[in-house]
């Protein structure tokens, strides 16, 4: 749920906000040559990852600053105004979003304050001050008829999150001429909590094996690392400071296809668990809102470029989930 908050809230975010302004004054945080601010909301997953992929030490991290009302909404655009003029970074990475489909669909308007008008916004504030921004969007912008998809494929989003995100691009692309849209699949990593990731919350079901677990086997899906679309992202940053010519639309993605019943018993695999509680169901979900089977991305685009990582799905998967292991025994036989 995107919250809203009191008077006090926006209160305390306007203060925290002139401490940073304040804070900048002391500190030149680096980004491999480029000065970074990391734009998130309700999104720890992907910021932990990309920091500790640029390996920043005093990176100012702009947290919660859309999904608000109409009031908080225009004091957190002025006040984002204000940081981006005095800190004049180099790179952007828009990863603020709704990206829960089903809360779009019974939130649709606060998910398009978030997902389209706040990058937007974004977009107007990085031409203006000459940064290159990054926006991360979805696979779900396409239906999943005809894949894989390359970057000229037609969108055809089946959901409200998918066309929220297209016209976030849209709204990118038309306010910043120089900007990037990279598209990516459902991520995994280190996370702080399991709910954080569609592919990590599956980790109880998979530990809790004495109670059966029903399990998608119909949606195909491309597991990636947040580690290696923080890479990709720096990569696609540096490429950009030799090159103005890089911009417009990228894919990248994870190269291993798998159903969430496939991950989990992956996951079960990878840590010497049982799995047989585990029951694949093939039908097309009837709840929730329309996900498209399979909508897997081309990245020839970029790995012409010589830019891409990615990490084989049981090893990221192990170092990003053995924190949540129920049984103590299992983290020395699996590591020891």
């Amino acid at each position: 749920m995107i919250e809203v908050p009191t008077t006090t809230d926006s209160q305390k975010l306007l203060h925290q906000l002139n401490a940073l302004l304040e804070q900048e004054s002391r500190c030149q945080p680096k980004v491999c040559g480029l000065r970074l601010i990391e734009s998130a909301h309700d999104n720890g997953l992907r910021m932990t990852a990309r920091l500790r992929d640029f390996e920043v030490k005093d990176l100012l991290s702009l947290t919660q600053f859309f999904g608000f009302d109409t009031e908080t909404f225009s004091l957190a655009v002025n006040l984002l105004d204000r940081f981006l003029s005095k800190m004049k970074p180099h790179v952007i990475v828009h990863c603020a979003a709704e990206r829960r489909p089903d809360v779009v669909e019974n939130q649709p308007d606060a998910a398009s304050q978030l997902n389209v008008d706040a990058s937007g916004n974004l977009a107007k504030e990085a031409a203006a001050i000459g940064a290159f921004l990054i926006y991360i969007s979805t696979d779900y912008v396409f239906d999943g008829k005809n894949p894989p998809y390359r970057e000229e494929d037609m969108p055809s989003p089946l959901n409200l999150y998918g066309k929220t995100k297209l016209e976030g691009e849209k709204a990118v692309l038309e306010n910043n001429l120089g900007a990037a849209v990279l598209r990516i699949p459902v991520l995994y990593g280190e996370v702080e909590k399991l709910e954080e990731s569609a592919v990590t919350v599956m980790f109880d079901k998979v530990q809790f094996s004495n109670k059966s677990a029903n399990m998608d086997h119909w949606q195909q899906r491309f597991p990636t690392h947040v580690k290696d679309v923080a890479t990709v992202c720096r990569q696609l940053a540096e490429k950009r400071m030799l090159d103005p010519s890089i911009k417009g639309t990228f894919h990248w993605s994870g190269n291993e296809q798998m159903t969430k019943y496939e991950m989990a018993c992956a996951i079960a695999d990878a840590f010497n668990l049982p799995s047989s509680h585990l029951r694949p169901i093939t039908d097309s979900p009837v709840l929730g809102a329309q996900r498209p089977r399979n909508a897997q991305l081309d990245c020839s685009k970029l790995e012409t470029l010589g830019i891409g990582q990615r990490t084989p799905f049981r090893i990221g998967i192990k170092e990003s989930l053995w924190p949540f292991l129920i049984d103590k025994r299992w983290r020395q036989t699996v590591f020891h």
